[in-house]
């Protein structure tokens, strides 16, 4: 008698704590703290792997900055480049003014930063 054999994804789904049926309706946290609400990141740095873009936020940082990395595709908002985005902030969405002056802030060290929403809607929408 043959045992039916486990696919290797549903063994690192369950190692990782998940069912498959759990790791297929997984989506990219909402950066905002509320799920469903979009927020606002400024956009500083793409970079193709990981550690170059963990090693921008940590310059970021050193400047006085709350930085961080997000992977591009985890969110239907953003262009979809098979990029890390080293970012500024998050901040709320509703506070436009804020995020404004704190792009201003950001500019003095890249003057090609801006702000843009952040969340699953499909819509891309930024902020200069």
């Amino acid at each position: 008698m043959s045992k039916p054999l486990i696919p290797i994804l549903a063994i690192l789904f369950l190692c990782a704590g998940l069912s498959p049926i759990q790791a297929q309706n997984q989506s990219a946290p909402s950066l905002s703290g509320h799920p469903g609400r979009p927020s606002r990141v400024i956009a500083c740095e793409a970079e193709g792997n990981q550690s170059d873009a963990n090693a921008a936020a940590q310059r970021w940082r050193a400047r006085g900055f709350t930085a961080d990395v997000l992977w591009i595709p985890a969110y239907s908002s953003l262009s979809g480049a098979k990029l890390y985005l080293t970012y500024v902030g998050p901040f709320d969405y509703l506070e436009e003014k804020k995020v404004k002056k704190q792009v201003k802030k950001v500019q003095l060290h890249y003057g090609d930063a801006y702000a843009i929403k952040v969340d699953q809607s499909g819509t891309r929408r930024t902020l200069k």
